[in-house]
């Protein structure tokens, strides 16, 4: 990945072209995963600053450093989205929608719109990430927001911001792994066997669920075990891989600090009846429109993200009343999934708690990339708003 980073990092040869390629990549990878996005848009918009540097190619880094961000606005209508993901399971449906009236409902339209799926409430991808709306958003996505990064930031070489010299050296120095101890528990740590058997035990169950029901719904846990195995096979060892993952820690300290905040946050919103009656007023002023409904419903996850900076903690919170509101307007549920999904990753460019470990990475303040992202914020709204007000 180093290897990779370094050779796409010297393409630049111009300020719009270093924000663009910076976002494409982060966008890439966080239809992918939104961990990974996050990591891969830090670590490229700081050698892509350190590369222009050591080029003489002037550009300005705070603006990089934003265009390495949009990984987090793109996220939640690809492969790691946690609410779409979520519905797919009957019993994390129920988890969620207490109202047996409001599952009744949704498995009911889900039962008409997919032959053969089962009415229990849960919703599939092919309702959801894999819908051509969401679909459409995301490539749309993928290319807007990398044109407009390219043509934001100061026009004069002056006025640019460069890399900072001890940052752009961190950038270049290769990273050299510590000596291990020559002990048996050290060479077991250290076993590619020991590492490539456990990727193999994890491969084989894959293709035993494959075989057992080939329609077994993609869901978070199978998010979450094909990365764990990916990192494992990409390290070869668990020492190297128990090692990256306590470096990345503590680039991650302000998130692990704030995280249960938000989630009191959480139960504050949902246990004080606020965001019910939010829905309700929704769904009154909708007043039986359902495209209208979905509008609403995005904003509205767009300001609850901003409180509670988390795609399951949203979801959460909302997934209730917004699937009821969705069954008492006539809305499709799976739209209904989808605009809490966009709202949620919409405001990510509002609320910086996710820049945390990238702002700490590439050597920024927040204030220095908010102005890019904000702005970036509102020139994508109709992105989102005009599928909503079609489709619905």
């Amino acid at each position: 990945m180093r290897a990779a980073i370094d050779r796409v990092a010297d393409l630049p040869r111009t300020q719009g072209q270093a924000a663009a390629l910076t976002a494409l990549v982060a966008c890439a990878t966080g239809l992918l995963n939104w961990g990974l996005s996050l990591i891969v848009g830090a670590l490229f918009a700081r050698q892509v600053g350190a590369r222009c540097r050591a080029r003489g190619v002037r550009i300005h880094y705070p603006l990089v450093v934003a265009a390495g961000y949009t990984g987090l606005l793109v996220w939640h209508g690809g492969l790691s989205g946690s609410a779409p993901l979520k519905v797919t399971s009957a019993a994390d449906v129920k988890a969620v929608v207490a109202d047996a009236g409001t599952i009744a409902a949704v498995g009911s339209f889900v039962a008409r719109a997919v032959p053969g799926a089962p009415a229990d409430g849960a919703i599939p991808t092919t309702l959801t990430l894999f819908r051509p709306a969401n679909l459409a958003v995301s490539v749309l996505l993928l290319a807007v927001v990398p044109a407009l990064l390219a043509l934001m930031g100061p026009r004069r070489p002056e006025d640019a911001r460069e890399i900072d010299e001890a940052v752009a050296k961190a950038a270049l120095d290769a990273p050299q792994p510590p000596a291990g101890d020559d002990t048996p528990a050290a060479r077991l740590e250290g076993s590619r066997l020991l590492a490539w058997g456990l990727v193999a035990l994890g491969v084989a169950h894959f293709g035993e669920r494959l075989l057992d029901d080939a329609r077994r719904p993609l869901d978070l846990d199978t998010i979450n075990l094909a990365f764990f195995l990916v990192g494992l096979a990409l390290h070869g060892s668990l020492r190297s891989y128990g090692r990256a993952v306590g470096e990345a820690i503590e680039g991650t300290a302000g998130i692990l600090v704030q995280f249960p905040l938000y989630f009191g946050m959480v139960g504050l919103m949902k246990a004080s009846g606020f965001v019910a009656a939010v829905s309700d007023g929704l769904v009154g002023l909708a007043g039986g429109s359902g495209a209208l409904y979905l509008v609403l419903t995005f904003l509205v996850a767009g300001v609850v993200s901003v409180f509670v900076p988390s795609g399951g903690g949203q979801w959460a919170v909302q997934g209730s009343v917004v699937l009821h509101g969705a069954v008492v307007v006539g809305a499709d549920p799976g739209l209904a999934v989808l605009a809490l999904a966009w709202g949620d990753q919409w405001a990510n460019m509002l609320q910086p708690f996710w820049a945390l470990p990238l702002l700490g990475l590439c050597g920024v303040r927040a204030g220095e990339i908010m102005g890019y992202t904000i702005l970036l914020m509102l020139l994508v709204t109709p992105v989102f708003v005009l599928p909503l007000l079609v489709a619905g």
